[in-house]
């Protein structure tokens, strides 16, 4: 089912430029429209047998998630991550919008890793170079690396938050965060921007922060001797 939804892709990759955000979100729109990433979601946890309700599966509007990348400082040594990134949209709309140095999607669902990862590999040559995808617990990867993180927060509850809020405090200063219905503690974080906008769900508080400089950086914890070489490189 997969393999036929997507052969119904008609993917035009652009010459690599900036193109006008307009443009990419129409495209991105055009590209997931036959893409059934919530019914791929359920099969996945089913089959996987991951029932928690940090596996509910939610999706990024392209014209919010847009908004919320011009809030950020980009350049062309940013490096992005999107811990949970489902189908890729996050992803693929962040590759095609700016000049990142590397764009990482990090998904645990096999199915819908499997559907980025068809997706990413149709783009121009450019493009799909600066992606990597790898199935994995967003929990097993260091981030060090990171300039902008963005996290659809809305079902991380309890143990598994927190478990996610340690790693987001050994993030390095400066790094920037994009955080979808969860705040972060003021004494280490920064809020730099904050709104509600619309997702694939309805209207979703949203806010993009800052590592503060003075906050000493996290070296010790639970999760400390996780990487991501437990992952599937794509």
């Amino acid at each position: 089912m997969l393999k036929r939804l997507l052969r119904l892709l008609r993917l035009k990759p652009e010459p690599f430029m900036l193109p006008h955000t307009e443009h990419v979100i129409a495209l991105c729109q055009q590209w997931y429209s036959t893409i059934p990433s919530f019914h791929l979601a359920q099969q996945a946890r089913s089959a996987q047998q991951q029932f928690g309700y940090e596996y509910i599966y939610g999706e990024i509007d392209f014209s919010s998630f847009a908004l919320l990348l011009e809030r950020c400082q980009i350049n062309s040594e940013s490096v992005f991550y999107d811990l949970g990134s489902g189908a890729g949209k996050a992803v693929v709309c962040a590759a095609l919008l700016y000049e990142f140095k590397k764009v990482y999607g990090i998904e645990q669902l096999s199915l819908l890793h499997e559907c980025a990862q068809k997706i990413c590999s149709q783009l121009s040559v450019t493009h799909s170079q600066t992606i990597t995808l790898y199935q994995a617990d967003l929990l097993s990867f260091t981030y060090q690396d990171a300039d902008i993180v963005f996290i659809n927060a809305s079902a991380f509850l309890g143990d598994f938050w927190q478990a996610v809020l340690v790693k987001l405090q050994g993030l390095k200063a400066g790094t920037q965060i994009i955080l979808v219905s969860k705040p972060l503690p003021e004494a280490q974080f920064e809020q730099v921007y904050s709104d509600f906008l619309p997702m694939s769900w309805g209207l979703a508080r949203v806010g993009v922060y800052r590592v503060k400089l003075d906050f000493p950086p996290f070296t010790k914890g639970a999760n400390s001797q996780l990487d991501r070489k437990s992952g599937k490189e794509y």
